[in-house]
This record gives C-alpha cells, structure tokens and sequence, in this order.
C-alpha cells in the first residue's frame, strides 16, 4: 500500500507521517514548502514530489492536510487524476467555509472521500467499547468531557459512539476567564463539554445504564478515593481506564490498574513497541495517542468509517454553535433537516 501525504505542517510532521513509519507504508510527501519538504523527506526517510503530476499510479490513500480554505481546489485538482480507485483522507474540520459542501460533487472521482479524524479510534474509546459489551454495561446516557476534548473532537467521538445520532438541541454558556460549557441532546443521550482544555489534567466520564467508564492520566485516582460517579452506581460497576507512562511514553493501557489491551494483544503491543521507537518532537501524551489513533486506522483495526457526510455534518454543528451558541435541529429518519437543507443549496 502507498500513501501520499498533501501538506508539511504540525499535524504533518507530528502526528500523520509517525503513524505511516509506524505501519511501514511507503509514503510521498507534496508540500509547496520546498525546504519543509525537504526536511521532513530527510528526517522520515520518505519520498518527496515536487509536482503533483508525479504521482506514482500505485498510490491508494491520498491524506490532505492542509487548510481548510484549500481543500476545494485541490480535491478538484485531484479530481482530474484519475484516482477512481483511491481514498481521499481530508482534514478536520472542513467546514471553515461554506463553499466547501462542493467537495460532495467530486465523490465520484475517488474510490472514497473520508475524514481523518483520529480521536473516534482513540485507545480509551476502543476499550469504552469493549467494557461496554464485557460487562453488560447497557446504552451511554450521558458523556461529559471536563476539560478534555476539543468540540469537534469531541462531538466526532461522542456520535461515532451512539451509532451516528442526530442532535436535536445545544448550546454554549459562557462564563469569565475564558470558561464556556458545550450541552448537547441528543434523542436519547446527551454530552457536555468543559472548557478550557487540560489535556493533563481533564478526564472523559462515560455514563451507562449499568456503570461508569472514566479515562484519566492521574493511575492514583482510585487510591485517592475521590472518583465521582453516582450512589447508585457500586465500586465494581466503575472503571477507571488510563494510559501508563514510561520515560514519558505510552508503555500500555489499563483499566482499574490491571493491564488492558485497546486492540488484540498482537497489535497493541505491535503499536505501542513501535512508536517508542520513534524519534517524535511532541512527546505529549494527546499526540502520542493520536498517532495510536492513525494507526489503528491505517490498519482498519479502529472499526470505524467516517465518511464525508459525518465529518462535514459535525464540523457544521460545531461551527453554528461557536457562531450562534445555539443549534436546533429536527431529525428525520436519522437525517438532520438543517444540513440537508444547506447541503442542498451549496452543492446545487
């Protein structure tokens, strides 16, 4: 499998091209930053192309991470090439502008016109899942994120958990010093999300008809005794899921301090060993769970297919409520009126 990678920036060099070394695919980079390029061609050991027209014919994901104000006119420019038989990753978010509902009418040109989105294939959503058929947990009421997620992030991941639902109702509170609260509804569950975000100090709190899933990086909280989770709920309906750090890297995952593995054994170990061996500048926990995340993906081991219509659905949600603190929708058939609406008009 080869891959080409449109674009040289963080999310680039951090996050994308760590996890294509980790799955060894043979990777292109095109990047009209020629001294970037360069470097990042030099530092990985990849190929670089100083035309778009050089694109090998095996090449079979094409991922395009650069603006979202330049995404059209490259997927028209792509759509020229002949690439009916490959998958085209954009980049989060893509609603920056309207004009970008137009990428929808140059679908046909490509086997596939997907989102890359790494947070729904993140390790702790993984074993969400599986703790959530394990023990018998029963269906996610509620998922509050305290200073964890980033709203699209966020709002990706929570959906691609209850199956893709529609929203109904959301809204933004504002309060000083930068705090604002996201509340969203759904039909049968809702999310809340905390801000600002804390990556090292914010926790992901999974509510289920049958316990509570929580994700922290802090291994004492059980000892501490100071986990929240409602009376109702006993202490062995409560799992406490965190990564265990070694020298700064991820060295496993576990729940309730026993080791637990986010995919078969094989292939966590199998990720985990092979990005320690990596030589990555952002050494933070949230990246290296990122480039888990990609690689999960790029070895459809994540379960997950998150199409154009998701991921443009959700980074249109998201927008409207940053612009208007509010959104109110009506969903069809599992259809949402609204964006169908809009994605009418912008693609007739």
């Amino acid at each position: 499998m080869t891959c080409l990678v449109i674009g040289s920036g963080k999310r680039v060099e951090d996050t994308l091209i760590p996890a294509l070394k980790i799955v060894r695919e043979r990777t292109y980079l095109f990047s009209r930053n020629n001294e970037k390029r360069e470097y990042l061609c030099s530092r990985y050991n990849i190929e670089g192309l100083n035309n778009l027209s050089d694109l090998p014919k095996e090449v079979t994901k094409i991922f395009l991470a650069i603006p979202s104000t330049e995404f059209l006119s490259y997927v028209k420019l792509l759509s020229k090439m002949n690439l009916d038989q490959t998958e085209l990753f954009i980049e989060t978010p893509i609603i920056g502008q309207l004009k970008n509902f137009q990428i929808f009418k140059y679908s046909k040109y490509f086997k596939d016109i997907l989102v890359c989105e790494d947070w729904i294939s993140k390790p702790f959503f993984k074993i969400l899942r599986i703790l959530q058929e394990q023990k018998r947990l029963g269906g996610i009421k509620t998922i509050i994120y305290k200073n964890s997620g980033f709203s699209y992030h966020a709002l990706a991941a929570t959906r691609s958990l209850l199956n893709y639902e529609r929203l109904i109702y959301g809204r933004v509170i504002h309060t000083n010093h930068n705090k604002k609260t996201f509340f969203v509804r759904f039909p049968r569950n809702s999310m809340r999300l905390e801000y600002p975000i804390d990556y090292l100090r914010g926790e992901i709190e999974v509510i289920f008809d049958k316990g509570v899933v929580l994700y922290s990086l802090d291994d004492n909280l059980m000892k501490k005794g100071s986990v929240p989770y409602d009376e109702k709920t006993s202490a062995d309906r409560l799992f406490i899921v965190n990564p265990s750090i070694s020298s700064k890297r991820i060295a496993s995952y576990n729940v309730n301090g026993e080791e637990f593995d986010f995919s078969d054994s094989e292939i966590s170990r199998k990720i985990v060993s092979q990005l320690n061996a990596l030589e990555i500048k952002n050494k933070s926990i949230e990246n290296q769970e990122k480039i888990i995340s990609m690689a999960l993906k790029l070895l459809n081991k994540d379960d997950q297919k998150y199409d154009l219509y998701e991921g443009t659905y959700d980074s249109f949600v998201i927008a409207f409520l940053n612009r208007f603190n509010f959104y109110f929708d009506l969903p069809i058939m599992r259809h949402s009126l609204v964006f169908g609406f809009l994605k009418l008009a912008k693609t007739l």
